[in-house]
């Protein structure tokens, strides 16, 4: 039907007030088809729509067989004794419920209720915006004028993850070790990924002899000192990143969060002692 069709396009469109009447139209029209794109709205990036969904579903009497869509269902009507018994699929809908303030308090308490199993998925979550955010720096904008756009989306990523460490250190001593990897690694992964385009740069340059000839040589050379300069730059970034939430937790009053982040800012400086990005591999 193309009313159907019709509302799964404003489901998709970026006015939030769009996409909620078309949740409460889908919540009220008594039909299955709804019920699947009702499902899908459950991660929804707005709350509030994730809520409509919800409740929709429930005055439906829906039930999942995915323990991951039945977090998300169970947050956004915030049941949280439920969520904390379902636990790790529970723990990125919870997450996203910290970003609103009316929520936060309830959802980093279950959070801590699911307790250090909790810790492994917000790490991998961590991790991934901390990607993106490298990806974001590396790349750059392509086109001149998005400049403005990609500072926008660097100073999202920062504030996603310097929100999901805050959370992380209220763990405690169970988040250290993660947490220390998950920088380690990401930052390291800048090094790592670079160090093959390098290579590749290398195996593709011309004979050496041939290169010096003709002064290529001193060309390569240099374009591989600017490369490692800007790995350099965009290690600092991504650690940056990660120091900043550290920090700030130092003044925290919850005492294990203060703990847990000096930890891992002395672990972690530890690690930007080591030697030069190429040379670590």
């Amino acid at each position: 039907m193309i009313w159907f069709w019709w509302q799964e396009v404003q489901l998709m469109s970026e006015n939030p007030d769009a996409r909620r009447r078309a949740v409460e139209k889908l919540g009220v029209s008594n039909q299955p088809r709804a019920v699947g794109l009702l499902v899908k709205t459950l991660q929804d990036g707005d709350d509030r729509i994730r809520l409509a969904a919800a409740q929709a579903l429930e005055r439906a009497g829906w039930q999942s067989d995915s323990a991951n869509l039945r977090g998300w269902f169970l947050v956004a009507l915030q049941h949280w004794d439920d969520a904390a018994t379902l636990g790790v699929p529970a723990v990125l809908p919870l997450s996203h419920a910290t970003r609103n303030y009316l929520l936060r308090s309830e959802a980093e308490s279950t959070l801590l209720r699911i307790g250090r199993a909790a810790v492994a998925p917000l790490v991998e979550w961590l991790k991934s915006q901390a990607l993106v955010l490298e990806t974001v720096l590396r790349v750059g904008p392509s086109v001149q004028g998005q400049g403005e756009g990609r500072k926008a989306t660097e100073e999202f990523l920062r504030a996603e993850i310097a929100h999901c460490v805050g959370i992380i250190v209220r763990f405690g001593e169970p988040a250290v070790q993660p947490l220390v990897q998950a920088v380690d690694g990401v930052v390291g992964g800048v090094s790592f990924w670079s160090k093959l385009r390098h290579m590749a740069g290398e195996r593709a340059a011309p004979d050496p002899l041939v290169a010096a000839a003709f002064g290529v040589q001193r060309a390569l050379e240099s374009a591989a000192e600017d490369q490692e300069q800007e790995v350099k730059k965009r290690q600092a970034a991504i650690r940056g990143a990660f120091v900043a939430p550290l920090e700030e937790a130092l003044n925290s009053s919850d005492e294990a969060a203060k703990r847990t982040a000096a930890s891992i800012l002395e672990k972690i400086k530890k690690a930007a002692a080591k030697k030069d990005p190429f040379l670590r591999l």
